[in-house]
């Protein structure tokens, strides 16, 4: 029994039960759960590029995720955590386990479906998971996840609109015997067929044979029959019955397809002037019942072609619609929706054109029916019979079917998403601290008070191609300004309330390094925001005495230690006296923490052990009070070694003069103080020898002195704001309409694409340099991807590239993920995706290949060439 069956047994028996009873039911009756192996379908996922690969590459997510057991609430606390583009996972997760098999397909496609073992035995799974897995792929995930919902409906001719004739009598094959499959796959097949050959020699003669009419109706009988015998004369040699069927009767085919889906009109054969025509052409006498013959076969083909085009309205908004419903709600959520319904409630049959959506509507919706009505005419191309267009309204099956979705089905979403809207988010939103605008236009905006609320705010607008959510700048940076010094934490930090002459939100630390932490997160909300936020925190440092008493006694504990010392030195070209430093047992230093002594020098470090106190535990990064050891490094090992040897330094009781610089940025980097370089034109005496040190002790505590504990600083890459696409600059996160006459090259090996210059710079806005790192680009309009390597950037630096990328006139929804493959580990990993799109006017097939002038060529000593063609794909 399927879960189909199962369910409406369930309604059927609670009709006759009462509540509890019927609840009762239900727990033994309803679907089960399916069990779903968590790391096994996150690996699924990226394997076949589902997730984002910043995603796939953070292991602590999956770590998490597996932790759970699958359960909701703790699965969102780790993608809240980690990665909020987790969520796209979980919800796949829960489509599986559920299962909703039908939503499992719309986000991870069918090969993932068959992957994981998610589809159940059965005709559907036979169709998908065999032979024809990779053609079904290919029609995308939504097209994919309807075609299953119509197998498992048996909705035969739906499967056949979806798929094609072709795949989709593949399909049917597999399933076995259905009734009507001989009229899905032989008369539609053979119909649309016909059609599309038509439109080849329509478009070989520079005409419109669907709409403007070649062969259609009276042109073909003057045109062509008359040529045959056609116009009837009594002497006149009759044409055969098929000739007359395709020349006098087929065209009235696309009326009668659409007086069935408008009116469910019944006789679909010739009419009673029809008929009389063809009686007197091919009288009974002679020809017998040819032209009841004639006219079944246009009844039957007609009703054949209707059974499927009635199936197209739901499908193409499934298709097609469905996935913009969310955008476009928040988008025209501002009187668009309800503008929109009125005109689609208001406007008569005559008037279902792509003029009059053009006229009476906005472009993101005229432009919508446009794109439906020319997929309609591609999936059936039943030429339009223009002689008697008034008397039908509208005026062909293709203008009916995309009023149908683009205009009642698509604007019954629109106003039900913004009902959602009101009911759950708009709530939601002002109890987070955020309350609903209106800006320039009719999209939805909500202005936070905090940046808990816009984090709140993004959170439900997740994955919108437009940004719905801001904040109040002045009070989100004191906002930022308290958060930041939670952060860092309230032993060395505080928020210090507005200070200066802007009053700015400001933080104010007690050590130098909690001071850089600050400015570090600063900047990374900066640069997440783009400048938004952030702008006007300052980060003060204020030490205290405690702090610098400790840091000069540090100093002379480390220059004891390191048996530094002076010596008069007399210059012999000026005779100027001067005490030059020398050291004795170079060796030791502090951390990240000023406080932190530690050394590599066997005798130093017994030294430090007997001496100091152990550094405490810091998992917050605060800082020792006073000086400290920072071990152990190898003390073991120093203490057996019997070549250590010569007295013990004495450590200064009292307070020392103060010493220039708080920091040493030679330890800070991981290097080792060193003897001090001559003056010019003088000299330093040889240093006395240093007391010898086993090789593993030297190697063992000078790697883990410039590993362990003094932190390097990180690279961080990201995009500069802007970027050229051909010859025309645009910005990251914007809307950017070119020309494909600014294309590189056109109708790039027959494909029917355009090939475009993207000019764009990456910056490394880090402490440190990178590895070398590579980038991709995928385009929401044309299957896969485009990349190339960069060579490493230092910190501070940037480099600018041209890259080619595939577009397809109409809208391109382009994304670019640097350091796709996390071969760089950067300070922040939340600014290395970009998305832009682009609306590409013209056309790109069938006018040959063309070059740009090569002044458009980058000079090839400055970037790398090109790369990133079709014919190089990433994936």
């Amino acid at each position: 029994m399927t879960f189909r069956s199962v369910g409406t047994l369930f309604h059927g028996l609670c009709r006759a039960m009462a509540t509890a009873s019927c609840a009762l039911l239900f727990l033994f009756i309803s679907p089960p759960a399916h069990s779903v192996n968590i790391q096994s379908l996150f690996n699924d996922l990226c394997q076949y590029q589902v997730l984002d690969s910043d995603t796939c590459a953070a292991k602590t997510l999956v770590e998490c995720l597996t932790k759970t057991g699958g359960n909701m609430n703790a699965m969102l606390k780790c993608a809240g955590d980690y990665d909020p583009k987790a969520k796209k996972f979980i919800d796949i997760y829960f489509a599986a386990t559920k299962p909703d098999i039908v939503k499992f397909i719309e986000l991870a496609g069918p090969i993932v479906a068959c992957q994981a073992a998610v589809l159940p035995p059965g005709p559907p799974k036979n169709i998908f998971c065999g032979k024809l897995m990779q053609p079904i792929a290919k029609l995308g995930f939504s097209t994919a996840a309807q075609l299953y919902q119509a197998v498992v409906d048996k909705n035969w001719a739906k499967v056949v609109y979806l798929a094609g004739p072709g795949l989709g009598c593949k399909a049917l094959d597999l399933v076995g015997s259905i009734p009507g499959k001989d009229v899905l796959c032989g008369i539609v097949a053979k119909v649309i067929e016909e059609g599309v050959k038509l439109a080849k020699d329509a478009v070989n003669t520079g005409k419109d044979v669907l709409e403007g009419g070649l062969e259609a109706g009276a042109d073909a009988v003057n045109a062509v029959g008359n040529a045959l015998g056609l116009g009837g004369g009594s002497g006149a040699k009759k044409i055969s019955q098929e000739d007359y069927y395709r020349y006098e009767i087929k065209y009235w085919m696309h009326h009668r397809v659409l007086r069935r889906v408008m009116v469910n009109q019944q006789n679909l054969g010739l009419d009673t002037n029809q008929m009389k025509k063809c009686l007197a052409y091919y009288p009974p006498i002679a020809y017998g019942k040819a032209c009841t013959n004639l006219s079944n076969r246009l009844h039957n083909e007609a009703a054949a072609v209707a059974s499927v085009v009635a199936t197209a309205p739901a499908a193409h908004f499934g298709e097609r619609l469905k996935q913009l419903v969310a955008d476009l709600a928040a988008e025209e959520y501002w009187g668009g929706i309800d503008a929109y319904q009125n005109f689609i409630t208001g406007l008569p049959p005559q008037n279902w054109s792509p003029d009059n959506f053009s006229k009476g509507t906005k472009t993101a919706f005229s432009v919508l029916f446009g794109n439906c009505k020319k997929e309609m005419m591609d999936k059936f191309p039943v030429p339009l019979y223009t002689g008697e267009t008034g008397a039908f309204a509208p005026r062909s099956f293709w203008d009916w079917a995309c009023y149908q979705s683009t205009g009642k089905m698509f604007a019954a979403a629109l106003v039900k998403e913004k009902q959602r809207i009101n009911k759950y988010v708009v709530p939601k939103m002002k109890s987070a601290g955020c309350q609903p605008t209106q800006p320039a236009g009719a999209s939805l905006y909500f202005k936070c008070a905090n940046f808990a609320s816009y984090d709140a705010c993004q959170g439900s607008f997740n994955g919108y191609r437009y940004k719905h959510c801001g904040v109040d700048k002045a009070v989100a940076e004191q906002g930022l300004a308290k958060k930041v010094a939670k952060i860092l934490g309230s032993k060395r930090c505080t928020y210090a309330g507005n200070t200066g002459l802007g009053l700015s939100p400001t933080v104010r630390c007690t050590r130098p390094y909690k001071q850089e932490a600050c400015l570090s997160i600063v900047a990374q909300h900066k640069s997440a925001s783009g400048g938004a936020t952030g702008s006007h925190v300052k980060c003060d440092l204020k030490e205290d005495d405690a702090f610098l008493n400790g840091l000069k006694k540090a100093k002379a504990i480390v220059k004891i230690l390191n048996g530094v010392t002076t010596m008069p030195v007399t210059n012999i070209e000026t005779g100027e006296k001067k005490d030059v430093p020398i050291a004795f047992t170079p060796g030791c230093g502090t951390t990240w923490d000023p406080l932190a002594i530690v050394c590599k020098q066997p005798k130093a470090l017994k030294i430090l052990k007997e001496k100091l106190p152990d550094c405490a535990k810091d998992p917050n990064k605060d800082g020792a009070d006073a000086p400290c050891y920072d071990g152990p490094v190898s003390i073991k090992s120093a203490m057996q070694d019997k070549a250590v040897a010569g007295t013990k330094p004495v450590f200064p009781a009292g307070g020392l003069p103060p010493s220039t610089g708080r920091l040493n940025p030679g330890i800070q980097r991981g290097t080792l103080p060193q003897a001090a370089a001559p003056a010019r034109g003088g000299f330093v005496p040889a240093a006395p020898t240093p007391s010898p040190m086993t090789r593993a002790t030297q190697t063992d505590s000078a790697q883990r002195i410039a590993t362990a504990r003094v932190p390097q600083g990180l690279p961080d890459i990201t995009s500069a704001v802007s970027l050229t696409v051909g010859s025309t600059p645009a910005k990251w996160g914007a809307a950017v309409t070119v020309d494909a006459r600014q294309t590189h090259s056109v109708n790039m090996n027959n494909s029917g694409l355009c090939e475009f210059e993207f000019r764009h710079t990456a910056r490394n806005i880090g402490t440190g340099g990178s590895a070398t790192f590579s980038h991709i680009w995928q385009n929401s309009a044309v299957p896969g991807s485009w990349g190339r390597t960069w060579v490493p950037l230092a910190a501070g630096t940037a480099n600018t590239q041209t890259d080619l990328v595939a577009l397809k006139s109409g809208q391109n929804i382009l994304s670019l993920a640097l350091d796709n493959l996390n071969q760089v580990k950067e300070s922040s990993e939340s600014n290395n995706r970009f998305r832009i799109i682009v609306n590409l006017t013209g056309n790109c097939g069938g006018i040959g290949t063309r070059r740009l002038p090569s002044s458009t060529t980058p000079p090839a000593s400055t970037e790398q060439a090109p790369r990133g063609r079709l014919g190089l794909p990433v994936r």
